[in-house]
């Protein structure tokens, strides 16, 4: 009789503390024993149990905040790919403004070697149209020249023309004087 009441009163109740504790320490999401005692066995079985339930609050919680962080670093990878994306694209960017600079450079160097070519030949027509002006004018007082020449030459032989004439009639006169004086003599 000694021994069953040992064992009903000690024994069975370590033992349900032992295994209490084994639900504890493997996580089990068993509820907690309600227990009617209030010595020690009692006191150790309901301290167990609420060892039990503040480690799952800790795990939930810590899991939670596992969850939180796994969740900011997947977000922040993210954004970290993104930023990678967008300064390879930047580069990129760069690299194309700076190959299109260099066109335009180039080309503002063409259009400066143009332009200072373009510079030396208008010189050079300017020149030429100076010289040009220069020979028009030589030509048209030459021509002038040649046309107060042309009339005086005109005059000349108008001149010359009408001394002609006037020596035809003269001898044309001297002829028919001579015939005249011809027959009038014996």
């Amino acid at each position: 009789l000694g021994t069953l009441v040992f064992e009903q009163q000690i024994v069975r109740p370590v033992e349900n503390v032992a295994r209490q504790a084994l639900r504890v320490a493997t996580g089990e999401r068993n509820s907690v024993q309600h227990l009617t005692r209030s010595d020690d066995l009692g006191l150790t079985l309901r301290a167990v149990g609420q060892l039990g339930l503040m480690c799952r609050w800790l795990i939930n919680d810590v899991s939670s905040q596992v969850v939180s962080v796994r969740d900011g670093s997947d977000r922040l990878a993210q954004g970290n790919e993104d930023l990678n994306d967008r300064t390879r694209q930047t580069v990129a960017n760069v690299q194309q403004t700076v190959a299109t600079m260099n066109q335009m450079a180039a080309s503002v160097q063409s259009n400066s070697e143009t332009a200072a070519e373009v510079d030396k030949l208008s010189m050079a027509a300017s020149s030429a149209a100076t010289q040009g002006g220069t020979v028009m004018q030589t030509v048209v007082k030459t021509m002038d020249d040649i046309a107060d020449s042309t009339q005086r030459i005109g005059s000349i032989t108008s001149l010359i023309n009408d001394i002609a004439f006037q020596t035809n009639i003269l001898a044309l006169n001297a002829a028919v004087a001579g015939s005249y004086t011809h027959l009038t003599l014996p």
